[in-house]
Formats: C-alpha cells, structure tokens, sequence
C-alpha cells in the first residue's frame, strides 16, 4: 500500500486532468503489454534473435556471445562486416535499416495492445520513450509526427533531440513522445553500439554548450587550419545573423520547450520498464547533467519490480533517483495501470 500511494502521488493529475511528471518508458514496457495480451514478448533479445537468423547463427551460438546486449551487438555487428566482406561502419547502417524494418514489421499489430493506449491516453504533457517503435503514438488516433528544423542545428546525429510525435486530445491538451535513442521513422536515427552511443554523448554535450557549440556538424571531421578558419569565420557570421533575428522577433520565446532536454533535465521523471544498467552509459551522461543542470536538483525515481545490485543503488541514489521497489513486476504494473487509469 505504501508503493501505491508513493506512485500515485508521483503520478498525479493536475486540476485539469494533466500530469506534469515525464515518464522515461523503456523495454520493459514491452514485455509487459505483450504478457498482458498473451503473446509472445518481444524486446533487444527479439531483436538480435533477428539479426542472428540473417546471419545463420544458431540460437546456441547466439548464447554464448557475450552479453549485455551492447555487448552482443557489437559481436554481430563484427561478425556481420566480416561475414558481407564490407567495412564495420557499412555493417552498422545495415544492422540499422534491418532492425528498423523488423520493429516497423510490429508496429502496426503491436500498437492495438491495451498498455499501449492506457499510456497515450494518459494526458501526460510530455513522454520519453527509450525505444525505437512508436507504438503509444500510433495505439492513438491521428498522431502527428514532428521531424524538428531541416536542416537540424546540431548536425545529423542530433536529429533526435528534435523528433517526437504530437497527440491531440478531445479537450486541447497535447502529450508529446520523444525518441531520444531514434525512431523507426528514419532507419538512420537509430542509436544502437558504442559508436553511436559516442556521437550520442558528443551532440549532448555539444547541445548543452559543450565543445564547439554552433559548429554543427563540424566537430565530428577531420579539418586542416584553413578549413577551420574559414568555419570559425561562418559561424560568427551565422551568430550575427541570428542574434539580428532574435532582436526582430520575440515571438518564439514564449514557445514550448523543442527538445526532448527540456523535459528530462527540468521536469520530474520517472523511469518506468527501464533497468538502467550501465552499459546505457549515454543515459548516465545525462543524468550527471541533470544532476548538476540547475540549484534545485528535480525529483527522479525509478520504479521497479525486481532487485537491484548496490553498486547500481548507490549510483543512482548519487545522481538523486529515488528507487520506488515493489515485490514483484505484476504488483508494480497493476499499480501503474491504475495510477494512470
């Protein structure tokens, strides 16, 4: 009982029926609307359980690589650049569009599951989804999908600070669900591995004013001395530029926050369905900064129904999350389907 009221507290609607805390729904939200429906559970093992097939790896093979499942990634990843004959980095775009297609395959039944719609009919302001499907946006009718500025300002890897889906509900109140880890939208927004983990990282830290800020995708290229005057010479340029349109136009200040940051580093969150182990070490990244972000540290808590190993508490208890421990899953999940009811 005292979960119960804990999470209910957490989840709480506002006087006109929103709710202002940011759920950050991982994996495990998955694998509880499949079991909710009696079907097969499908999340990461689904997944490389795929890519496994197309590599002719038996399943007995596929266990003994080694894991998490980063780490079994990255093991097909080699063996696929080795099996094609092409470069690592062609392997990777291949792995992309094949997993893409894959999650895409479910999307359409998938979304039709009760959590699914119990979630996108919610009313929460704003949604992280760690994963790539969409399927709370599409459990929705009409769902619009914002790709953000074309071309981005962070360069292409930074595309997924921007892409959300909007849901319009019958009274105007909008929920927005962001793609942090990419989308299924666009195969190449999908950040799967270490490399793409590390570009992840780069256009945090370059978002939050990190190195080179404003150079767009220039930090992530080799460069001669010319070739970086010339740069530095453009963006100051740019700068000028847009501190001239600023100047012009006050109008968009009074606009909703654009990206994803904006929630997760000022808001309330949740973590729901999420391990977060620490293979996820661009999600940690994140959380050191918004451990540091502002003088008022936000409330975090991580909703869980199983244990946790101490190194793991104490890391989060470090970075201000609150672990809301319940005996089992099926005990925690029956609290949340009736918190967000």
């Amino acid at each position: 009982m005292a979960e119960a009221s804990e999470l209910s507290k957490i989840l709480r609607t506002k006087r006109d029926g929103s709710r202002t805390c940011v759920p950050i729904l991982g994996s495990g939200l998955n694998l509880q609307a499949a079991r909710l429906e009696g079907n097969r559970e499908d999340d990461w093992a689904g997944l490389l359980a795929r890519v496994a097939h197309e590599l002719s790896l038996s399943p007995r093979s596929l266990d003994r690589l080694p894991r998490p499942h980063l780490f079994r990634w990255e093991s097909m990843l080699r063996l696929w650049a080795r099996v094609k004959e092409i470069e690592p980095f062609q392997a990777e775009l291949q792995l992309q569009k094949l997993a893409c297609d894959y999650l895409r395959s479910l999307e359409a039944i998938k979304s039709q599951n009760s959590l699914y719609r119990e979630f996108s009919n919610a009313r929460f302001n704003d949604i992280i989804s760690l994963n790539f499907d969409r399927r709370i946006a599409l459990s929705f009718p009409r769902p619009q999908f914002k790709s953000g500025p074309a071309p981005c300002p962070e360069g292409s890897h930074g595309e997924t600070l921007y892409r959300h889906d909007l849901l319009d509900h019958a009274d105007g109140a909008q929920t927005r669900i962001w793609y942090p880890h990419g989308d299924t939208r666009k195969w190449s927004t999908l950040k799967l591995g270490v490399r793409k983990y590390g570009f992840y990282v780069g256009t945090i830290s370059e978002a939050k004013g990190g190195h080179n800020p404003g150079y767009s995708d220039s930090w992530r290229h080799k460069r001669s001395w010319d070739q970086w005057d010339d740069l530095r010479r453009q963006t100051w340029e740019q700068r000028d530029g847009l501190r001239d349109n600023k100047l012009k136009s006050t109008s968009k200040r009074n606009q909703k926050p654009s990206r994803y940051l904006d929630p997760f580093l000022n808001g309330a969150i949740v973590f729901i369905g999420c391990g977060l182990s620490f293979d996820e070490w661009p999600l940690w990244s994140l959380l050191r900064i918004r451990a540091t972000v502002s003088g008022r540290r936000p409330p975090a808590y991580l909703v869980t129904g199983g244990g946790m190993l101490p190194e793991q508490s104490c890391a989060l208890a470090y970075h201000g999350i609150e672990i809301l421990s319940y005996p089992s899953f099926d005990h925690m999940w029956d609290d949340l389907r009736s918190a967000i009811a």
